[in-house]
Order: C-alpha cells, then structure tokens, then sequence
C-alpha cells in the first residue's frame, strides 16, 4: 500500500476518532459534577448515538454532486468549528446543558457521516488484492484509538483540567481536517443523475440496492446479527456478569473489557500478516467466525473460572474482528464506487440503530432472566449467524 492518500485519510480519521472520545468524557464528566445526575450525563452519550444513527441516512443526497473528499473535509472542518464554540463557552464560563447536548448532537450527525464515507474511500486508494490488509489497519487503529481514549482521557482531564483537553482536542481535530486537504480523490459525482432522481430516490438508493443483491442482503443481516450479539459487552452487562457469575470486584470488569480489547488487536493483526492466505475465503472466514464467537459465548455462560473467562473474551476479539474485516472488505470488493457510499451509509443507519436497541434489549433481559439466560440468547444467535453463513458459502441464496 503505497498510495499516500491512503494514510493521509487512515492517519486523519484516527486522530479525529482520539479526538471524539477525549471531548465525549469532558462532557459527560463536566455534565454530571454540574447536574449530579447520572441520567443527564448518561444522556451525552446518548446525543451522540441519535445524531450517528441519523446522519448517514443522509450522506447519499450528497453522494452525486459532490466528490468524496469535499463531503468528508466539510464533515470535518465543521466538526472542528463546533468544537471551537464548545471551547470558546467553556472559556467565557456559560455552562448551560442543554447548549452542550445540542453541540455534541450536531457534531454526532456530523460524525456519523464519515464513517461510510472514509470506507467507500479506502478502495480508490487500494488495489483490491491488498483491501483485507487496508481494512484490517483501519479496523484495529480504530480499537487502539478507542483503548486510548478510554486509558489516556482519565488522566488527562485530571492532569490538564476540562478547558486545557478541550483545547488538545480543538488541535487533534484541526490535524485530521488539514490532513485531508493532502487526499487526491479521482472519483467525482454524476450531476446527471443528480438531476434525475428524487429526494426520496436519493436516499433509498442504497437501502434498494441491498434488497435487489441478495448476498449483500445476506451480508447485512449477519451484520446486524453482529451488532445484536456485540451489545453484551457493554459495560453494564460485563460487570453483572462478573458480579453474579464470577462473583469478583469491579477490578476483574476492567481485565476482561482489556482481554476483548486485546484480543481485536490481534485479530487485526491477524489480518495484517497472513492477508494473502485469508482473501479469496472471506465467507469461510465470516462461517468459522461465527461459530467461534458461539462456542465462547456458550463456554462463558456456563464457566464460573475468572481466568477462563479471560481466555474466551479474547477468543472473541479475533473472532469479532475478522468477521467485521471479512464482511466489510467483501462490500468494498464487489461494488462500484457509485453506488458503494450509498449502501455503506445505509448498512451504517441500521447497524447504529440495531445496536443501540439491542442494548435496551440486552439490558432489559439480564435484569428480567439474569446474565448468564443473554448469554445462551447470545449463543442461539450466532448459531443462527453460522447457519445463514454456511448457506452464504455453499452460494445456496
């Protein structure tokens, strides 16, 4: 991969990503030493997660008039100037709450829209033998970052205070925004067929094209099978888990969340090294991942060893990991670059929206039949995920 516009976009939207989860902490901390109250800073996180699962529905309206990397620079430097107003109100002391919940929803629905943009990008920039590798890079820099955020943003508000880490972020994000500026993006829009389609038209392209091709249809659905299952481990889940079944203290909630995490890294990594082996059997890849995932959710239902369980979270990383990579290369692979943003954007609405509900689902379930009952819900669905996939490889749709 020797293309520069690759790692100026890759580099770009990790910094941004580190950037997102630095200025999420500062307000949902500042929003509950304010308000004490764990429902409105809970509510952060929740804006967020509304304006992501938004903002792709409406990415393909775009997708025609405008080049890639003008919609992406636009999603960015926007963000970055909504930033600096959430700075510039912490540095006049005009703390008001619901000006930041209104901040943060913009810039969520600015956020979720690059998403599928950066990814229907990556293929322009990367000959199809090396996408699983190009994924596989993103995929694992996007949990490193997501790690980073989480181990670096507490001590960082500590030692800087909430402006000063604002003030980190306002640069991190400035980085990503120039960073694109050096992406040479060929592709350009079809202002004909702009023209000729509808608002409506526009958006439901992609949502028509997965229903019209019936193995990215069967794709989705394992995507949101995905989604569905990941759910549980959100921390809520994980600490009943360890609490009820392993009967250990909040120490034993972070080992496994850093066992998940390690393992996904190296699953990424995985990848990375023996991409050549692994392309051409994506969907065999994406059968035994589901059947892995099934067997570690099983085990961990019916083990009480804190040790063991160490051992099949991280089973579940790689597992995750390369399903996601396998599934999402596919898309890429087998799509033209038209219409690929367009299904992306769509895949990217109804996952976000499937795993919000899913863990309203999830956590409803464990405090109604208990942990270890989602677990084998877990189990029963990634049994269903392998079958469908099993299917997917015999090319039986």
């Amino acid at each position: 991969m020797k293309n520069k516009s690759f790692y100026f976009i890759w580099a770009g939207q990790s910094i941004a990503n580190l950037g997102d989860s630095l200025y999420v902490l500062v307000l949902t901390l500042f929003t509950y030493q304010v308000t004490d109250s764990a429902f409105l800073a809970s509510l952060v996180a929740m804006m967020q997660f509304v304006g992501q699962s938004l903002s792709a529905v409406f990415i393909p309206v775009f997708i025609n008039k405008y080049r890639l990397k003008q919609i992406l620079i636009f999603l960015q430097l926007t963000q970055t100037i909504l930033l600096s107003l959430l700075l510039l109100i912490f540095i006049i002391d005009f703390k008001s709450i619901v000006i930041f919940f209104l901040i943060v929803f913009f810039m969520s629905l600015l956020d979720g829209g690059t998403i599928p943009v950066r990814n229907s990008m990556i293929p322009r920039f990367v000959p199809k033998p090396m996408l699983l590798k190009a994924n596989s890079l993103v995929l694992t820099s996007d949990q490193i970052v997501l790690l980073l955020g989480w181990l670096l943003g507490g001590l960082l508000i500590k030692w800087l205070g909430p402006q000063l880490l604002l003030m980190l972020t306002f640069v991190l994000y400035g980085t990503s925004t120039v960073s694109l500026f050096f992406v040479k993006d060929a592709g350009k829009g079809d202002g004909e067929q702009e023209e000729n389609e509808s608002f409506i038209d526009k958006i439901a392209a992609g949502w028509k094209a997965i229903y019209q091709m019936p193995v990215i249809r069967m794709l989705t659905v394992l995507e949101l099978l995905s989604m569905f299952g990941r759910s549980i481990w959100t921390g809520a889940i994980i600490l009943v888990y360890v609490d009820e079944v392993l009967h250990k203290n909040e120490t034993w909630w972070g080992f496994i969340n850093a066992s998940y995490f390690a393992g996904t890294i190296t699953g990424g990594l995985i990848v990375w090294k023996f991409s050549k082996s692994i392309n051409g059997k994506l969907f065999s890849m994406i059968l035994w991942t589901s059947i892995a995932i099934g067997a570690s959710t099983l085990c961990l239902a019916l083990n009480k060893y804190a040790l063991a369980s160490l051992l099949l979270v991280f089973i579940l990383g790689p597992s995750f990991q390369l399903r996601g990579i396998a599934i999402r290369t596919y898309v890429q692979e087998n799509i033209n670059e038209t219409l690929l943003p367009k299904i992306l954007s769509a895949q990217h609405t109804i996952s976000t929206f499937v795993y919000g509900a899913s863990i309203l689902i999830m956590s409803s379930l464990t405090d109604w039949l208990g942990v270890q009952y989602v677990f084998f819900l877990n189990f029963i669905i990634f049994t269903v995920s392998a079958l469908l996939s099993l299917k997917l490889k015999n090319k039986q749709i």
